[in-house]
Parts: structure tokens; C-alpha cells; sequence
């Protein structure tokens, strides 16, 4: 960039123009936005379930939502609707086929687990009212749609949060052509084993860290948070009004701004910063 010093009634100097010539400081990330690009279909999470005369038999739940792929710690992801689909196979299609089955209407459950670095921190089960209408003619996959709003969530220290889909449930009453319907059945699934049940996950990254600025021995330092550092005699210096944990020999604790800690021969004070 060219620079020309103005003095305060912004007239030129004098002192003439010069150019300033940057580079970007190593480590950083420069990017200001992104797209990320999602599959067209997502990948089916095989569910084994129990029907009526055909028995035991493999359906899918896909579930879909758009979340960023990263927050800063202490950040809150946002309310956003899943679009499901529980995939009733070709078989169990044939099956409703013989029972003279023109829709079927009913209730399915959707279990949805939040975890935290793959320890489960909650589960929530959607219940979501339907009615389709049973393909004729062919025996094709058939999709019973539904959507599920997951409730904003945050965490206060580094990890991935991921939701996870399975253990589907259905209430499920086969209507003919004619409006008799047969008698409801409750199906109930479980995950098939094997398979990464996630369809989301965001990961909550640090924060960037906080310098504090030292005066020990008539030497200043700037040392970055989580470092060590020998502290001798007395270290006094300066904090933003955060937290930070100082390492130091033989001083080591979490410091809060405004608070003082003595360990040993050594005294470590921090004031916020004016």
C-alpha cells in the first residue's frame, strides 16, 4: 500500500510518500468464508426390524441438517431442522403388496443421541405422524419422510459434538383400497452393528489464546497462555478481563483477573487491563 503522513489540518508533512509492504504472519488461517458441498444422498444406517409374516427384515434412516463444521469454544450451534427419511425395503414393499395395501399411516420414531467426544449426553426421540401411499405394480423402496429440530447446543472446551440416528420405532396400520385398514403393529429396530451411526458433528476449537505481559527481574516477556515460564522474586503484570492458566516453577495454577495466588517464594499478581 502507498502511505502520504497528514498533519492535523491534513495537509501534506512534507516527508513525501512511501510504500508499505506486508506478508502475512505464518500460522494464521486466512480464509474468510467457505461452502461445503454435501453428497446427494447421504448414506443410509442399516436398521433390522421385525415384520409381520415376512419376519426380520433390513430397512435405512437417512437423516440430513446443515451445521457448521466449526465454533470457537462457548459458541452455540444454531435450532436447525433435520429432514429424515425412514427407507422401507423392496421385500417389506412386496409384503404390504399382499396384504392388499394401498397407503400406510402411522407414527414413527426417531431416537437422536447428542454426544460429546463419543460419550452420549442426551437422547430425544421424535415422534412424527404419517401417511404414504404404497407403490403399485413394482416392488421399489419407500420412503416414509419426517423432520426433527435439534435444539441448539454448546460446550466449553475443545471436542466434537455429533448426533447419532438409530433404534428407529414405528406404530404402522396398512389401509387398503377400499378404507378397511388391518390391525396396528408396533415395529421396533435396532442399529445394525458396525456402522458409524453420526450425521452430523461440529468440533468446538480454542479460543485464540491470551498473552500476558511480565515484568520479572526489569525484563519484559510476552508469554503465551499454557506456556512456562520461571518467575524469580516478584512477577507483576497485566490480564484482559478473562481467564488464563500460568505455568511457572514453582508457581503453577488457573488465574482469574483481579486475583492473587502464592506458592512457594513466589508471587504472581494480575490486574485487568485498563
Amino acid at each position: 500500500m502507498e502511505l502520504t503522513p497528514l498533519n492535523g489540518r491534513e495537509q501534506e508533512t512534507g516527508l513525501g510518500s512511501f510504500t508499505s509492504t506486508c506478508t502475512m504472519r505464518s500460522g494464521q488461517d486466512p480464509r474468510l468464508a467457505s461452502v461445503r458441498f454435501a453428497d446427494a444422498e447421504v448414506p443410509g444406517i442399516v436398521q433390522d426390524c421385525a415384520f409381520p409374516l415376512i419376519g426380520p427384515q433390513p430397512q435405512e434412516v437417512r437423516a440430513r441438517v446443515d451445521l457448521p463444521a466449526e465454533l470457537p469454544v462457548g459458541s452455540t450451534t444454531p435450532a436447525s431442522t433435520t429432514t429424515t427419511s425412514f427407507r422401507l425395503s423392496e421385500t417389506t414393499v412386496q409384503g404390504l403388496h399382499l396384504i392388499g395395501a394401498a397407503r400406510l399411516r402411522g407414527e414413527l420414531r426417531l431416537p437422536i443421541t447428542r454426544s460429546f467426544e463419543g460419550a452420549p449426553a442426551g437422547t430425544r426421540t421424535y415422534v412424527q405422524p404419517f401417511v404414504v401411499a404404497v407403490p403399485q405394480g413394482t416392488a421399489v423402496p419407500l420412503d416414509v419422510p419426517g423432520t426433527a429440530v435439534l435444539d441448539p447446543a454448546t460446550s466449553a472446551v475443545p471436542g466434537v459434538l455429533s448426533w447419532s440416528v438409530g433404534g428407529v420405532g414405528a406404530t404402522l396400520t396398512a389401509v387398503k383400497a377400499d378404507g378397511s385398514m388391518s390391525e396396528a403393529f408396533d415395529l421396533r429396530c435396532i442399529t445394525r452393528p458396525g456402522q458409524d451411526p453420526r450425521f452430523a458433528s461440529v468440533r468446538f476449537t480454542p479460543d485464540d489464546p491470551t498473552h500476558f505481559a511480565f515484568t520479572t527481574a526489569a525484563n519484559s516477556r510476552l508469554v503465551k497462555a499454557g506456556a512456562t515460564t520461571a518467575l524469580s522474586d516478584t512477577a507483576t503484570g497485566e490480564l484482559p478481563p478473562t481467564s488464563g492458566k500460568v505455568t511457572g516453577t514453582p508457581f503453577s495454577g488457573t488465574l482469574t483477573a483481579g486475583w492473587t495466588r502464592t506458592s512457594g517464594c513466589n508471587t504472581l499478581s494480575l490486574t485487568p487491563r485498563s
